[in-house]
């Protein structure tokens, strides 16, 4: 699902060794330690070899699969304290008992498998290792069907969302700044029916994208859930990504490299579902401060239009009408007569 079909993940098939399509039971008959460091401990590392063994005396073509995932029991959790391990670009996964059915670990382990390398978080000065709750490779859920999927970079590292009839996965230089991006989550992207973007990467340093918590990321976890994210590229180069900031709308965040201001600002205008029948919606600002934006546009009048008479019409007049004069006519002359002129 996290894909929307663009990779698929078929189980394989031998019938005179499985009863199930991609999965056969072996028995090693050795002990269980359960120590993932090789260099102290060789056991699963043994074990894995006794599997394999195994493997090849079914005549079981292992070698021609791209994923071999081992599920081991009756190790104790206190020589076992993990849950499944798996190498960057390997061809295998090592799980422990029931962790195998945890749709999340297994993206997790999947997620390795096809390269992709963890998440972390940049909170309070610090980097807090694998916490980016925003993805399967940071933080990832440990439920058993959990809608939770890979945040916007992995999905770049792997070309997803980015075919179909629009490449929502959109570059952007400096010099098309300032802009305003109307932009969509994963899980709307529907191949690009709206022709909305679902990424922003910013000068090759920063992406910008909307966790649209719906979906096959419907259990994205509260703290990032509906909300703007900023990964950050450049401060880790083992192909880690970062998550720099949680955005709300009203909320902005300036990209810092290496403790120096660059200028380049994001800036949530708003959040909403209204503007759109097909998906919610985030309408983000992105600019350089030098040129002296800072502000969202405002897409609406100052005062909403009407098409009524600023005041209640009446059909009576404003005063009450009358029959009387407006003053008392006077019968006396305004001053006495005299017979004298007025001036000598």
């Amino acid at each position: 699902a996290c894909s929307s079909g663009q990779t698929t993940i078929d189980p394989a098939f031998v019938p005179t060794a499985m009863d199930v399509k991609g999965v056969v039971e072996v028995e090693i008959g050795i002990p269980l330690l359960g120590n993932t460091d090789t260099t102290t401990d060789y056991d699963l590392q043994v074990v894995r070899n006794a599997a394999i063994q195994q493997l090849d005396a079914a005549s079981i073509p292992y070698q021609t699969y791209d994923s071999v995932n081992f599920v081991i029991f009756g190790c104790k959790p206190n020589k076992c304290p993990w849950g499944a391990y798996a190498a960057t670009n390997g061809w295998y996964a090592m799980y422990k008992g029931s962790y195998a059915t945890f749709n999340t670990i297994m993206m997790h382990m999947y997620g390795k498998q096809m390269g992709l390398y963890k998440s972390d978080r940049y909170l309070d000065g610090r980097i807090v290792s694998s916490g980016d709750t925003s993805c399967m490779m940071g933080a990832p859920l440990f439920e058993v069907s959990a809608q939770m999927c890979y945040n916007a970079p992995k999905n770049t590292a792997l070309g997803w969302f980015g075919t179909g009839t629009y490449n929502g996965d959109l570059s952007i230089t400096l010099a098309d700044l300032p802009r305003l991006y109307e932009t969509i989550g994963v899980a709307e992207w529907d191949s690009g029916a709206e022709e909305l973007p679902w990424s922003l990467t910013i000068d090759n340093k920063i992406v910008v994208s909307f966790n649209r918590a719906k979906g096959m990321t419907a259990d994205t976890p509260e703290e990032t859930a509906d909300k703007v994210l900023v990964h950050d590229f450049e401060v880790q180069s083992g192909g880690e990504s970062m998550l720099v900031a949680i955005l709300e709308g009203g909320e902005e965040h300036e990209y810092f490299y290496a403790g120096t201001t660059t200028n380049i600002f994001v800036k949530v205008c708003e959040i909403d579902g209204e503007t759109s029948v097909i998906a919610m919606r985030a309408l983000v600002l992105v600019y350089d401060a030098s040129n002296g934006v800072t502000s969202c546009p405002s897409e609406s009048p100052s005062k909403l239009p009407s098409d009524q008479p600023s005041k209640i019409p009446s059909n009576q007049p404003s005063k009450m009408p009358s029959d009387q004069p407006s003053l008392m006519p006077s019968v006396q002359p305004s001053k006495i007569p005299s017979d004298q002129p007025s001036k000598m």
